[in-house]
């Protein structure tokens, strides 16, 4: 899925590559030779429109306190729902320890939760879902047309 290592494929020169490659890409036939490959693909990854919205829902979506218990500790990750698996990021743990040399002692435990990003999951459903189409308005500042986009797969 690079242009210009495929024109390089294709025969062409290094030099033009990127040249070619945009050229290319404008035939009709190039881009539904491309479209078929990338359904081929989105086929084999059961990867489509409606997944990739439900997973970013997750994200820009999830409540924070389905991973704590009722007394505020950090449930296992084994205990973790779908939803929390998806939106965690990372944990890392680090023992609080007291004392020095061999008469150090665990005294405790630190963990800290990464969730992958909200803002960047909402943004992008607002995208996916055309709510960022250009609209324009009237001196009253009411609403007179919104670009509206269909979507297929």
């Amino acid at each position: 899925m690079n242009g210009r290592q495929a024109a390089i494929r294709a025969g062409y020169s290094e030099k033009t590559a990127n040249e070619q490659a945009s050229r290319l890409l404008t035939k009709v036939n190039i881009k539904k030779f491309i479209k078929t490959l990338q359904a081929k693909t989105d086929t084999k990854l059961d990867v489509s429109r409606e997944r990739v919205l439900n997973e970013l829902a997750k994200i820009a979506f999830f409540d924070i306190r389905k991973i704590y218990t009722a007394n505020d500790a950090l449930k296992d990750v084994k205990d973790f729902d779908d939803e929390s698996a998806a939106v965690v990021a990372g944990i890392e743990t680090d023992d609080i320890l007291a004392g020095r040399g061999d008469d150090k002692i665990s005294v405790g435990t630190t963990k800290k939760v990464k969730l992958h990003n909200k803002i960047a999951a909402l943004e992008r459903i607002s995208k996916m879902m055309g709510y960022d189409a250009p609209q324009e308005h009237d001196v009253k500042g009411q609403i007179i047309w919104k670009e509206e986009k269909t979507y297929t797969k």
